[in-house]
């Protein structure tokens, strides 16, 4: 179905037509382009004569609570507006947010923003991070990980929870920084819930091939903005456990989509890792 096989400038698909028919009658839709980052979605740029939209067409069922808070967050100002949720066709809307991935490393923003996202209340239970594997348990390669998987969740028992409103998928593809306000926002909420903001920090500082130096001003920067008042090399030990965590997940992810290339590249990243700790 996606990309619509379709010219930018139309005619255009039924169920855009549809959609925007329902939801903005008093506007006529210019131009639809799709936007290829997405690996869970399908997304496009849709311009109307009146204002230009993210179209969100999601792959599975609509993340309901996510986009809720999503809108709360966006009040805050650290991530788009969602403006029409269209349970029908599986599909919502968004203030479209024009800039450029954030690919330079700012340790004050990036606190800013998370400090923002995880100090968010919400009633929800926490996620039990390790109960994702479960969800891998099929896969040959699996096996070969189930040992350094064990050792991860006994490891996580020496620590202290640090429970917040979590993003759980900060890829650097999930940040973006719009110049007319120096400004960075959050992407795709879809996999967001409470869990320990450790998850983030390990996301962040892999994503964005943090040095040494650079994680720990990061991680005491976090600290300190947040008063978590917890030794510094625990901290340390716990981020370390955190990313191999979500290497792991990321790994499981990309080998049950067939993701080859990333598969690879991830198994390096942990590979290299574990052999830094050693």
């Amino acid at each position: 179905m996606h990309p619509f096989n379709c010219p930018q400038i139309g005619p255009f698909p039924e169920i855009v037509t549809d959609i925007c028919t329902a939801h903005l009658p008093q506007e006529s839709v210019q131009t639809l382009t799709y936007q290829p980052q997405g690996l869970s979605n399908d997304n496009y740029c849709l311009v109307t004569n009146k204002h230009t939209y993210l179209l969100k067409f999601y792959r599975h069922p609509l993340p309901i609570a996510q986009l809720k808070i999503q809108q709360a967050l966006s009040q805050l100002g650290i991530c788009p507006q969602v403006l029409i949720v269209d349970e029908g066709n599986n599909v919502a809307l968004f203030d479209y947010l024009a800039g450029e991935k954030c690919t330079h490393f700012d340790v004050n923003k990036m606190v800013a923003l998370l400090s923002t996202l995880h100090q968010h209340q919400d009633q929800s239970e926490s996620l039990v991070i390790c109960d994702n594997f479960k969800d891998y348990q099929h896969l040959p390669e699996y096996t070969f990980f189930n040992p350094l998987i064990t050792e991860l969740e006994t490891s996580l028992i020496q620590y202290p929870n640090h429970i917040g409103y979590c993003h759980n998928d900060l890829e650097i593809s999930n940040f973006i920084r719009c110049q007319h306000q120096e400004k960075w926002f959050l992407l795709d909420f879809e996999y967001a819930n409470n869990n320990d903001v450790f998850f983030d920090l390990a996301a962040i500082s892999l994503s964005f091939s943090l040095t040494d130096t650079q994680q720990n001003e990061f991680l005491k920067a976090y600290l300190t903005v947040n008063n978590i008042n917890f030794d510094f090399i625990q901290a340390q030990k716990k981020l370390v456990t955190y990313q191999l965590i979500y290497l792991l997940l990321c790994y499981f992810w990309y080998v049950s989509r067939q993701l080859d290339s990333q598969a690879k590249l991830t198994w390096t990243q942990i590979t290299q890792l574990q052999n830094a700790q050693n």
